[in-house]
């Protein structure tokens, strides 16, 4: 795992191949290395990039002065692509991770050129109550399951 620094903090990401940028976000309780043998099957013709968000796998705890939230994941993915990437990226979240690329989109849209989400977990998404009428059929559902 590489490491850069974000804020003056320690983030680690694993990087592989050349082309076109893909970030890999990993679920909750898991890190970059979720990715591995995703990031095998893609190097050929991409550049992947798989960092460990905030307090997972070799990425400092959170500090902040705050609850870490999943924007202050998005801006620690925002660092992670201004720092490696040339070009708009291809970004894929997996259910923790799938929240942060979302918060990834609404603070810096033109940084991402497509975006899959897989089990994304709703409720992060749903803080700002102004939100809920984007989301309103999915947020019925998140919230028979609650």
């Amino acid at each position: 795992m590489a490491e850069m620094s974000i804020e003056g903090r320690r983030v680690s990401y694993f990087e592989c191949g050349s082309g076109a940028p893909v970030v890999l976000l990993h679920a909750g309780a898991g890190s970059g290395k979720q990715w591995l043998k995703t990031a095998r099957l893609l190097e050929a013709r991409f550049q992947v990039i798989a960092p460990d968000l905030w307090g997972f796998g070799g990425t400092e705890k959170w500090s902040g002065e705050h609850e870490l939230t999943h924007d202050d994941q998005a801006l620690l993915v925002v660092g992670v692509i201004e720092h490696l990437c040339k070009e708009p990226v291809h970004i894929v979240g997996h259910s923790y991770g799938g929240a942060t690329a979302v918060r990834v989109i609404l603070q810096k849209r033109e940084l991402v050129r497509t975006a899959v989400v897989i089990s994304l977990i709703l409720s992060p998404l749903l803080a700002h109550e102004s939100e809920e009428y984007r989301i309103g059929e999915y947020f019925d559902m998140a919230k028979g399951f609650v």
